[in-house]
């Protein structure tokens, strides 16, 4: 009997904690839309999981890795309807390193709004290097169109769930207006699942993908590429918020260390980089590539650790690349 209440207890145990909640933190980084705000705010009460709200728009400036997000299962980061100083590119245009630290950390990311990548990249269509923000970030090959920019002035009045992925079923999503302007539709690359897509099908831009799902084994970044804040009633809030919740409870967070890991350190870097390797197969030869693909350092790698001197390097987004004993490659993106 004692032996039978103890499997009991740790069944019990298992339970509790295959069903806690998810630490999230909610950045708000739009000034101009208290609409989706509230009901994005009333929508993550209703899932029952734990947030903290960080109010970027207000207070200028990007929530920081060690004090804010280092300890969240998920970040999720409403840009709105707002295109102009976004944190997101900590208010600059430009790489926001705590959100990649957090990021190569294991970290998982929901963006949500119309212009963010109207704030970096301008009017489309833009096509991105695989060492490109929007492509490191996102897994996109390039930024296609927009609502009402592309579409002759009329807006998307729907979006439509793309099968054979495992996020959400809720379809179509309409909003509070009649259609959505600004809106934007990508191109996924390879290995990237589109999630939703521009509708209905008479609509001039049916079809462009305008909603991504990322994951390159370190992290994981889902993307709606328009205002799910002001979807037509609270309920539908709840619910997209509910179904991607659910996604990221039961995926969770990436472990640390895989069956080939390639830890670089630090990162952002300044002058030195360290790379520690562990894994059944050892690493041959690393190379490090700028935002335009150019080789900028080359080496063949000791064992388990080395050493790159980063010093001369113009700040941005680099890839790091390493190849193993058969050939194959493990790649990590590195910010400077």
């Amino acid at each position: 009997m004692k032996h039978f209440t103890s499997i009991l207890f740790l069944m019990l145990c298992t339970v509790f904690v295959s069903q806690a909640q998810l630490n999230v933190l909610y950045v708000l980084d739009t000034d101009i839309d208290s609409t989706g705000n509230a009901n994005l705010t009333a929508a993550l009460t209703n899932s029952g999981c734990n947030f903290t709200t960080f109010d970027a728009a207000t207070d200028s400036v990007s929530p920081t890795f060690s004090t804010d997000m280092s300890d969240k299962d998920l970040v999720i980061w409403y840009t709105g309807s707002n295109g102009v100083g976004l944190q997101l590119w900590a208010g600059a245009d430009t790489i926001n390193t705590e959100l990649y630290q957090y990021l190569n950390n294991g970290g998982s990311l929901w963006v949500i709004g119309n212009d963010f990548l109207y704030d970096l990249y301008d009017a489309p269509p833009v096509y991105f290097t695989p060492t490109d923000q929007a492509s490191v970030l996102f897994g996109i090959d390039s930024y296609d169109v927009q609502s009402y920019g592309s579409d002759s002035n009329t807006g998307v009045s729907e979006m439509d769930v793309v099968s054979g992925q495992s996020i959400t079923a809720q379809s179509p999503l309409t909003f509070i207006w009649a259609t959505l302007w600004w809106a934007d539709g990508v191109t996924p690359a390879s290995g990237t699942q589109a999630v939703y897509e521009m509708g209905p099908g008479s609509y001039a831009l049916s079809g462009a993908v305008s909603g991504t799902y990322y994951d390159n084994s370190v992290y994981k970044v889902l993307a709606y590429y328009f205002n799910a804040g002001v979807l037509g009633t609270q309920t539908s809030v709840d619910q997209a918020v509910k179904d991607v919740i659910d996604f990221f409870q039961t995926t969770g967070v990436p472990e640390q260390a895989s069956a080939q890991s390639l830890l670089l350190f630090p990162n952002p870097v300044q002058d030195e980089l360290h790379m520690f390797w562990s894994g059944r197969q050892a690493p041959q030869h690393m190379r490090i590539m700028d935002a335009s693909g150019r080789i900028v350092r080359e080496h063949t790698l000791a064992p388990h650790t080395s050493t790159v001197n980063m010093r001369d390097l113009a700040s941005g987004v680099y890839h790091v690349q390493v190849t193993l004993e058969d050939g194959q490659t493990v790649g990590k993106t590195l910010i400077r």
